[in-house]
């Protein structure tokens, strides 16, 4: 609204330039009209032929003279050069004016320009502060699931101690161990797999079973058949043997998991066994395979 009240103050101003420079025109380029006779000064015989062919109603000679002689600003619009002095003095004035009106708009837009650009980095500024809080939130819930980050813990190992007849040809040891659950969160226990020196011993289904916070258990038993060298070895000295398996549960956000466990254990009759543990992976594809031909070629060599 302010530009708009100087621009039409401006206009104004131009415009009484325009009126004064008129009027200094006329007194400025104006002179006596000298035209017709009185370019050229009349000699006596044609003042006295002159003076004798007038007649009463004929306007003397004076009255030629005030003709010749009219006033400056009239007779700057009677003569073609007072003309154009006016029209050169307005145009001057108009293209002075275009001149300050081309700077103003030119400074208008050039304030347009300024401001879109402090509009584009104010909006990249939000930007990278949008980017900064949805990588906060990000670390932020990542933080949260590492709190609530949960696991499986297996305890209360035992394996024996069972007397055998030294009598018997087989024998079966009692395995028994404890899946807990030692986090502050539910979880819902789905399968246990357990191997045996790296052969599948059980495989036990729970079907999303709730193991509750802090200490929940779930008891897991087994046994293993002992047979010849085995058996002796158990009967007598120490019976060494790897056994590992994957828990598989569903944790407090509905992820299923996986938990891997793997001990080296040495049992005996007298006593109670020791187990140590190791890191276990089960067996893959080409090694359930290779285990299928041996028993297969065992059962073949003895069928009974």
């Amino acid at each position: 609204m302010c530009y708009s009240i100087a621009v039409d103050f401006r206009r104004t101003i131009a415009c009484l330039i325009v009126v004064l420079g008129v009027f200094f025109a006329g007194f400025v380029a104006g002179s006596p009209d000298y035209n017709g006779d009185c370019r050229k000064p009349k000699s006596a015989e044609q003042a006295l032929v002159t003076s004798s062919s007038q007649t009463p109603n004929t306007p003397t000679h004076n009255a030629n003279e005030a003709d010749c002689y009219s006033p400056k600003w009239y007779a700057t619009f009677k003569r073609p050069d007072g003309m154009l002095v006016v029209v050169g003095i307005i145009t001057f004035i108009i293209i002075g004016w275009q001149s300050l009106e081309t700077k103003h708009a030119a400074k208008a837009a050039a304030d347009s320009v300024e401001a879109i650009n402090k509009q584009a980095t104010i909006m990249e500024q939000q930007t990278t502060a949008t980017q900064d809080a949805a990588e906060a939130t990000k670390k932020s819930v990542e933080l949260q699931r590492v709190a609530m980050q949960q696991w499986i813990d297996t305890e209360d190992w035992e394996a024996g101690p069972r007397f055998i007849q030294p009598t018997a040809t087989e024998g079966f040891l009692p395995i028994s161990f404890t899946i807990v659950n030692n986090t502050k969160f539910k979880m819902y226990l789905d399968r246990v797999t357990v191997w045996i020196d790296r052969e599948e011993a059980v495989s036990i289904w729970y079907r999303n079973k709730l193991l509750t916070p802090d200490g929940d258990v779930q008891p897991v038993a087994i046994e293993r058949r002992l047979m010849g060298v085995k058996l002796e070895s158990y009967r007598i000295g120490v019976y060494r043997f790897e056994i590992g398996g994957v828990v598989s549960y569903v944790d407090a956000f509905g992820d299923k998991q996986e938990e891997k466990f793997g001990f080296h254990c040495s049992s005996r009759m007298s006593a109670h066994a020791d187990f140590e543990p190791i890191a276990f992976y089960p067996p893959d594809a080409a090694e359930l395979e290779a285990q299928k031909q041996r028993k297969a070629q065992t059962q073949q060599d003895n069928p009974n």
